[in-house]
């Protein structure tokens, strides 16, 4: 008999009212049986695949490749989702690789409108009984940045052109991951996680290549932009494949050796903040995954499994030990990265101390509604792209360190009591959703300790609310619940 076939009865039993099998509320519940076939992904990303294929070739197909992703992405929540994973793609893909769209700056809020758009119209009733409490504190965020942007932003343009922009997005990945069933979300996930095991792969060659090294000579950026886009990246995936690691029944070869890849990347990227994650997230991960078994008083409330954690541990243990001599001297260097000071912490403030200086003179000056949204200010590093026609703002680059202080500068207190709650919902419901989630959604928030972006989908902020808002929308399990329906929850991610 299925394991899965005693649950009903063990619901009714514990005096639960389950819903309709046909129902979405069911649907968000899959079978351990259900498997995704590659033939599956491939038929439903085929126009992705098209899309990539005419990036790749010349700059005039690269402006038709955007095109090609607005009008997919009108097709449904899914195809929604995985034209604002293709925007962050497109923007970030090497130079040495494919040539730069003249117009992609433009494109890419066409493609952020048509993905808004197709969610608010293909989405379903029960996307809001899935995401729970996100999606109303989200709208509040959302309003609250734009109002702020009109009212209070030292330059009104540039801040409400990026609080419209991250409010299209993270309304429609919120809305979009709550409204897709069981399958819709497995077969999206296998393509999301499956290309970037690809960027991992593909990205080999050019170790041995200028191409893999064009940004700045030093650092591996692979076939990504930048390396410190590459190595948090990989981060990401890294910690992805170490959560599965630990949760799956079988351990599958292939994803050993993808892990191994991107930790393998981190460090050649020279991307300190991609190490700095991952490593977090491992920490911080089991750490709440332990606890919250604790709460629900179940060993099994996440199936972690200890023993494989112990010998992984041992085995890192042994093998750093042995190869202590060779590699300190590269940490080492990796650490320091070029800086004269051994210190840590002048290393540090080497790195952001100049950014975060900036940004507490501005807190001091405007510290009840800050700077604006997304506005640099006391810098000459603030380059604005306007449309020539309109002379409307359609890119504006900023770059800033430590994401809790750029919160305050930018929005003031007012605004840290806003965001840094609906930050939390974000993180609370992660955990709940399973270790993997968890460890995901921390590899993401710990990137912005040093590389400010979370909120800003122009750029690597695409990346982070595309995987954060995944996690976030994992299906939940509630420390009262019996462990059959816990048990069946934590295959949903």
């Amino acid at each position: 008999m299925n394991e899965w076939s005693v649950i009903p009865a063990t619901l009714r039993q514990k005096g639960h009212v389950l819903p309709a099998r046909d129902s979405a509320e069911w649907a968000q519940f899959p079978s351990a049986s259900q498997k995704i076939s590659a033939s599956a992904i491939v038929e439903a990303f085929w126009i992705p695949l098209i899309a990539v294929a005419l990036r790749m070739a010349s700059s005039g197909t690269g402006n038709a490749s955007y095109i090609l992703v607005a009008i997919y992405a009108l097709t449904g929540p899914r195809q929604a989702i995985v034209s604002l994973y293709l925007c962050w793609l497109f923007n970030m893909i090497n130079h040495g690789l494919a040539p730069v769209a003249g117009y992609a700056a433009f494109f890419r809020h066409l493609i952020i409108l048509c993905a808004f758009i197709s969610v608010m119209v293909h989405s379903k009733r029960g996307a809001s009984t899935r995401t729970g409490i996100l999606v109303p504190t989200t709208l509040v965020l959302c309003g609250f940045l734009i109002v702020h942007s009109m009212l209070f932003s030292h330059q009104s343009d540039i801040s409400l052109l990026k609080a419209i922009s991250f409010s299209l997005t993270v309304i429609a990945l919120t809305v979009g991951w709550g409204t897709l069933n069981q399958r819709e979300r497995q077969i999206t996930m296998a393509f999301l996680f499956g290309s970037l095991g690809l960027i991992a792969v593909i990205s080999i060659p050019f170790v041995a290549s200028g191409i893999g090294y064009f940004r700045n000579g030093r650092g591996f950026q692979g076939v990504l932009v930048h390396p410190q886009n590459f190595g948090p990246t990989m981060a990401v995936l890294a910690a992805l494949l170490v959560g599965q690691g630990l949760t799956d029944k079988k351990l599958r070869l292939w994803k050993l050796i993808i892990l191994a890849l991107s930790i393998l990347w981190i460090f050649l990227s020279q991307a300190r903040i991609g190490a700095l994650a991952f490593i977090l997230s491992l920490v911080l991960g089991i750490g709440c995954n332990a606890i919250m078994a604790w709460m629900a008083r179940n060993p099994s409330r996440h199936p972690l499994r200890i023993g494989r954690l112990t010998w992984v541990a041992v085995l890192v243990l042994m093998a750093g030990l042995a190869a202590a001599p060779f590699v300190g001297t590269r940490v080492s260097t990796f650490i320091q990265k070029g800086a004269r000071s051994e210190s840590l912490s002048d290393i540090v403030m080497a790195s952001r101390g100049g950014k975060v200086s900036e940004m507490m003179v501005n807190i001091r000056q405007y510290p009840i509604f800050g700077t604006g949204f997304g506005v640099l200010m006391g810098s000459d590093y603030f380059a604005i792209q306007r449309d020539p026609i309109l002379g409307l703002p359609i890119m504006a680059t900023v770059e800033k360190g430590v994401m809790p202080v750029a919160i305050v500068e930018e929005t003031g207190v007012v605004g840290a009591c806003i965001i840094f709650p609906w930050l939390l919902v974000l993180l609370v419901r992660s955990v709940r959703g399973g270790l993997v989630s968890g460890m995901v959604f921390w590899s993401v928030l710990a990137t912005n300790i040093a590389e400010a972006c979370f909120f800003s989908p122009g750029g690597q902020g695409m990346f982070q609310l595309i995987f954060a808002i995944w996690a976030a929308t994992s299906p939940q399990a509630s420390v009262t619940q019996p462990v059959a329906l816990q048990r069946r929850q934590r295959y949903a991610a």
